[in-house]
């Protein structure tokens, strides 16, 4: 289940009571609203969930994954990973549900979108290399580019908050950092 509760862990109270496995929450980014992947039908699908009146809603239920939200800093897009077509693909797609356009094309798992804080970019996971590694493309999921080359495992990219830094785990010599 999801909980939300204050910084310091305290006056935790739930957000889903699904009796099923919710995982991987995201805030909208006013605050509003929670998208999350749940089991609850048996299937991956991304649900989103209005704090304010605590109504949820299936966003994606496409046979499948349907997971790794990332709200665009604007609002108005998520990042999601879906195989809807076959391997994981990185989508656009409204907080409707609606899919604006599909941003990648490859055989290999792209998963991991992560918004840079100016919206004009995302960096995401992808092995089409062979190995995990973090690429970083623009919105529209043009201008395609590796951004590391190192480890046997590179995945979860975060943007700092002034966008000139990448934080992401790195599998190297048998490691996690």
């Amino acid at each position: 289940e999801i909980f939300i509760c204050d910084y310091d862990g305290y006056n935790p109270h739930p957000v889903t009571n699904d009796r099923s496995i919710n995982v991987s929450p995201v805030w909208s980014p006013d605050g509003s609203k929670l998208v999350y992947t749940s089991y609850k039908r048996r299937n991956p699908d991304l649900w989103i969930t209005d704090l304010n009146t605590s109504q949820s809603q299936v966003l994606t239920s496409y046979p499948g994954l349907n997971s790794a939200p990332a709200w665009s800093p604007d609002g108005k897009y998520l990042a999601v990973t879906l195989t809807k077509d076959g391997n994981p693909e990185i989508y656009l797609i409204t907080p409707q549900g609606e899919i604006v356009r599909r941003l990648t094309y490859t055989r290999a798992i792209d998963s991991s979108p992560t918004w840079s804080p100016n919206g004009k970019e995302i960096a995401f996971t992808s092995d089409r290399s062979g190995y995990p590694q973090i690429y970083i493309m623009d919105q529209e999921g043009s201008n395609l580019r590796r951004l590391t080359y190192t480890g046997d495992i590179t995945d979860s990219p975060c943007w700092s908050p002034r966008g000139d830094r990448i934080a992401f785990v790195l599998r190297g010599g048998g490691r996690l950092d």
